[in-house]
């Protein structure tokens, strides 16, 4: 009855219980496991200590905060003495502990812990990072994601402490939002940028065994011919070679160690960096709150703005479809709480969180007198890039015929592998040419042509073409998936897709669970246990030449692509030094909204590709409005204005157009513009 062993048995009884709700019990169960092990292994052992952190825990479940407080920190202590600060059930331990204060309503010991917490788990992140590979890094993180993108969040929305929006604006909104996909992009960029002959041709290598695997995936196990466990092994090793290797060309962490003050350096003294965040209040309220940093604020600046459920009341519905049209209502909820902290302010730098992803709260009435850029998150303010040269380059694709026969697509595949792009034979014709299986995406009907995206983008030509920029245009049967996967690696500056784009939500893609498809199963048959990025990038795409043989069941000739592009497919694709891409397409702007990571759609797949700026929808767009749009849009820009300047002057002529025939928002609000023209001068 003293054994560690029996110990052991009656601590997993406690939390089995625990698990149950019966904390009664567990804590009877624990307390006994917790006399044992301090009489066998006494009180300085990390059992021990495990004992009293779990116990801590039932009593917390129970309701009692006092004793949780009491046993927590006792068990913290010994931790400090025999593991260390720096050991990983220490910073567990702070988080839980600073909950409990949380709930017991100390706010200010809360705060205090919470802030050891972050910046210890910081640091172990940016040591860890910098030897993980993709997937690693994705678990690892997994562990403190809540604990960053949310409990830090409501901890300062409850205690409105002042000093603790600094901690928030460091950890949340600068280091944990869209961590994983900077860290990613980042090392890619060293590796790219470094010159390394046998560095690029590996990751070269890496880039085509990831679509390979891809596409295995999608095939039902007997009929893959390579094996994917031995494959994910191969793409494993090569990454942790790249990983090591990248450390030579510099620190691909640099841009997630970025402060507040990093940002407010610089911002000029007549504009503000606005950061959203949301966090779930409870099981039925999410809440909205805004940190504002401008010149001379000696710390952020919280402000509480709205629920969620007030947001959604203020939905419109466009052809089936959840919208938000620009209206005064919505200027109440997100802009008026923030009217002091923008007095004076002509240039607002704002990142967006939750749904205000997919609402253009840049176009809200009230505030056209302000400069408004949409960010990916400001940081970007303060990342050192490369300044953006002028534009010598620009492929378009529009009047796509989506009709194409399969005996054209196939002569226009040849076409492609004849300029060698197939550099790696096999392996290239599976990773880039087999058939997406767009009927589980239930794209039931035909694609239709859209005829005025054709005169648009001869007219983007046109004026492209009188700013002495290099154009390909790719219409009819020409522009075919092959010649958009082409790209990569062709430096291309610019980039216009006018075609049909499409996104299926989840509870969509779960209703046909019985396609192959969309479960992307492992070689025993289980689901891949990947980021929900890998699920939710392949509903989300853009539709190119050939594409209705696929949606009509057809079957696709082997090694010829079926014209349906996926998100993911586009992010695999090296399209680094694109400084816009501009998706005149419908609902090319969303996708799942994560807790911290944003949205997983096509502005993932092509930031990750390496764009910088996206132009792109937030619902379904009218076909002859977006070629009025989008050719102001190309004379403009042609003139030597900004994207910013050129998109806004663009929008101002189609409301005009025809005596006001598109003022509707309906017509001209669907566009928004990301990271464009976010350069610091100072």
């Amino acid at each position: 009855m003293e054994h560690p062993g029996y110990a052991t048995i009656l601590s997993n009884l406690a939390s089995s219980f625990s698990d149950l709700g019966n904390y009664q019990e567990a804590i009877k169960l624990g307390t006994e496991a917790l006399e044992i092990r301090k009489k066998v292994l006494g009180t300085e052992h990390p059992d021990y200590a495990r004992s009293l952190s779990n116990l801590a825990s039932y009593y917390f479940n129970f309701g009692n905060y006092q004793d949780a407080i009491k046993l927590g920190t006792e068990a913290l202590e010994i931790q400090k003495k025999i593991l260390g600060t720096e050991h990983p059930d220490y910073a567990t331990l702070l988080c839980n502990i600073a909950g409990y204060y949380t709930y017991f309503g100390n706010y200010q010991k809360a705060t205090f812990l919470s802030t050891e917490y972050a910046n210890l788990v910081q640091k172990d992140v940016l040591s860890k990072f910098s030897d993980m590979i993709e997937t690693e890094r994705e678990m690892y993180w997994n562990k403190f994601n809540y604990a960053f993108n949310t409990r830090l969040v409501k901890l300062l929305y409850k205690s409105h402490d002042t000093s603790f929006t600094e901690v928030v604006y460091d950890k949340t909104a600068l280091f944990a939002k869209g961590l994983l996909l900077s860290a990613e992009t980042e090392m890619s960029r060293l590796i790219q940028e470094s010159g390394d002959k046998a560095a690029l041709e590996k990751y070269e290598q890496l880039r085509t065994n990831r679509m390979v695997l891809n596409k295995l995936m999608e095939k039902p196990i007997a009929e893959r011919y390579i094996n994917t466990d031995s494959l994910q092994k191969v793409i494993e090793n090569q990454e942790h070679e790249l990983v090591q290797m990248s450390k030579v060309y510099g620190d691909y962490t640099h841009n997630m160690r970025l402060t507040w003050k990093d940002v407010q350096t610089q911002l000029p003294d007549n504009a503000a960096a606005v950061e959203f965040l949301s966090f779930p209040l409870n099981a039925d309220s999410t809440m909205y709150i805004a940190l504002t940093v401008r010149k001379g604020y000696k710390l952020p600046k919280m402000t509480v703005l709205f629920e969620e459920k007030q947001l959604d009341r203020l939905s419109s519905d466009i052809e089936g479809q959840t919208a938000f049209m620009p209206s005064e209502s919505l200027t109440n909820l997100v802009w008026k709480p923030l009217e002091k902290e923008l007095d004076g302010v002509k240039d607002i730098y704002f990142s967006p969180a939750g749904k205000l992803y997919n609402i253009g709260i840049e176009y809200l009435p009230g505030m056209e007198s302000y400069n408004l850029y949409r960010l990916s998150s400001t940081r970007e303010l303060a990342m050192n890039k490369e300044k953006t040269t002028s534009t010598n380059s620009a492929t378009l694709y529009g009047g796509i015929r989506y009709d194409t026969d399969i005996a054209t697509m196939t002569a226009e595949s040849r076409t492609y592998h004849t300029e060698g792009i197939d550099k790696y034979n096999q392996q290239y014709d599976l990773a880039y040419n087999t058939r997406s299986l767009v009927d589980s995406l239930h794209l039931r009907s035909q694609a239709y042509y859209l005829p005025a995206t054709k005169t648009e983008v001869e007219a983007a030509e046109k004026s492209l073409k009188q700013s002495d920029i290099n154009c390909t245009l790719l219409t009819e049967e020409k522009a075919t998936e092959e010649s958009f996967k082409a790209l990569g690696g062709k430096h291309t500056d610019m980039l216009h897709i006018a075609t049909h784009g499409f996104y299926y939500t989840p509870e969509e893609a779960e209703r046909n669970r019985d396609f192959k498809f969309l479960q992307m199963q492992n070689s025993d048959g289980n689901e891949r246990p990947r980021y929900v990025e890998d699920k939710s990038m392949t509903r989300s795409g853009l539709i190119f030449a050939g594409a209705n043989n696929a949606l009509e069941g057809e079957d696709i000739p082997e090694g010829v692509d079926d014209g349906i592009l996926t998100a993911k497919e586009i992010s695999q694709i090296d399209l680094r030094g694109l400084d816009l891409v501009v998706l005149s397409a419908c609902q090319t702007g969303l996708g799942d909204v994560t807790q911290g990571e944003g949205v997983f759609g096509l502005q993932r797949a092509f930031k990750k590709a390496g764009a910088q700026t996206i132009m792109m929808s937030l619902w379904k767009v009218d076909d002859k409005a977006t070629q009025i749009l989008m050719t102001s849009f190309y004379d403009h820009l042609a003139k030597g204005q900004k994207k910013r300047e050129a998109f806004l002057a663009a929008q101002q002529h189609l409301r005009s157009t025809e005596n006001g025939k598109y003022d509707n928002p309906q017509y001209w609000a669907a566009f928004i513009l990301l990271d464009a023209d976010v350069q610091m001068t100072n």
